[in-house]
């Protein structure tokens, strides 16, 4: 227990696991379009008339990289994965054919192709992706209502928020299947852990923790996969591949060997850049600061419209006309005055400048994730004849091609393994 609980806050503290957790805070906002808070001058959140909006930049180059990864992963025009049985020559078409069929219809069943859309949307937001392949029981109903249970390995993508892998540097991740240990942080009721077969929930109680700002009550589980160390009086003994729950980083809940003879877990990302950080980082990562620009000459335009539409007026506080009242700027308001020096309308920046700074950080910031309107299902503003557009839809799935061989050789194949 106190291993995994040392481990764990070990790793939740780690340098490279603050500097990622800042990236993906700002890039969760960016995606859920979530709009800037917006300060006046004194410090504090202005909610008189400045315009608070969020590009949603990231967003759509969120789904239109998913689109193609799943596009190409999963194609109509031919099989993405063939299985092979070890058996006589005479019949194997026969047999590898049915196997095949068999294994589809559970990936069908259980949302496979559902499930790794998410873990693609995971690297592709917080660079890194991890899952686990676990045995999920499914009731169905046959023709006249007869139900039964089928049983099949699945996909269970996890929140990297929720996963601390090795922090070993010479866990590179490169292998076929995953040779470190990973934490994984969970939440759940008494009642739902009392459904898990193999668990010792003697003493275990619901208490009150908080997720992400959000109270919650219920059991804070720490989950450990991979090796671990037992100590022992003559000597350390090393466990290479064991499952163990802790709860409330107080009570062991089980510890037991896997099944498996390799961890059940898939983990890797789009790109990883330091051989001593063990988190990947992805094209939306670099995108940031450009939809941060983007976003700001965005509100700084709409800014200067309201002001050039409505400026604001000077007026002299000593004439009759204004006395005890402010003049009238409605649409078409006339005001009395015996002196056009009472009245000044005061000179505002234009909007020019602030649309060619966000025309400019836009361009820029499609550049960083290959995305335009085209690529977004927009028609295009200038002719284009098909082969260009394919031409440079091409170009910009390079780095989608190269990120779906990372998949497949760290994710799909172990999958089906």
């Amino acid at each position: 227990k106190d291993q995994v609980v040392q481990e764990y806050e070990f790793r939740k503290g780690s340098p490279f696991r603050k500097d990622h957790e800042e990236r993906w805070r700002e890039v969760d906002r960016q995606i859920k379009i979530k709009p800037p808070e917006v300060k006046n001058q004194s410090g504090n959140v202005d909610e008189e008339w400045h315009n608070a909006v969020e590009l949603g930049l990231n967003s759509a180059a969120l789904e239109v990289m998913t689109a193609d990864i799943m596009r190409i992963a999963f194609p109509n025009h031919r099989k993405w994965f063939d299985p092979h049985s070890s058996g006589n020559q005479e019949d194997q078409k026969e047999r590898d054919g049915k196997l095949r069929a068999f294994m589809s219809q559970q990936h069908i069943d259980f949302g496979f192709q559902a499930r790794f859309k998410l873990s693609v949307k995971e690297a592709l937001s917080h660079g890194s992706f991890v899952a686990t392949v676990d045995g999920q029981q499914l009731t169905q109903v046959e023709r006249g209502g007869k139900l039964f249970s089928v049983t099949a390995p699945v996909w269970k993508p996890i929140s990297m928020w929720n996963a601390y892998p090795d922090p070993c540097p010479e866990v590179m991740a490169t292998n076929l299947f995953y040779d470190g240990s990973m934490v994984f942080e969970r939440w759940m009721k008494l009642d739902h852990l009392k459904r898990i077969p193999g668990l010792n929930l003697k003493g275990v109680e619901d208490k009150d923790h908080s997720i992400g700002g959000v109270n919650f009550k219920g059991v804070h589980l720490l989950i450990w996969k991979g090796p671990i160390t037992i100590e022992r009086s003559r000597g350390h003994q090393v466990v290479p591949n064991v499952d163990v729950w802790v709860a409330n980083q107080e009570k062991v809940l089980k510890a037991v060997p896997n099944d498996w003879p390799f961890p059940n877990i898939i983990f890797g990302g789009y790109e990883r850049q330091d051989v001593r950080d063990p988190y990947y980082t992805s094209p939306i990562h670099k995108n940031v600061p450009w939809h941060k620009i983007a976003t700001r000459s965005a509100n700084k335009f709409l800014d200067s419209i309201d002001l050039k539409t409505e400026p604001p007026v000077n007026y002299n506080e000593n004439s009759p006309a204004f006395a005890g009242k402010e003049p009238d700027m409605s649409p078409g308001a006339k005001n009395a005055v015996a002196n056009l020096a009472d009245v000044a309308v005061m000179d505002v920046g234009s909007p020019e400048a602030a649309f060619s700074g966000l025309q400019y950080s836009t361009e820029q910031a499609q550049m960083g994730i290959n995305i335009d309107n085209t690529r977004a299902g927009v028609s295009s503003s200038t002719e284009q004849t098909a082969f260009e557009v394919q031409k440079k839809d091409s170009r910009a799935e390079v780095r989608t091609v190269d990120f779906l061989t990372e998949l497949e050789t760290h994710g799909l194949r172990p999958f089906l393994y």
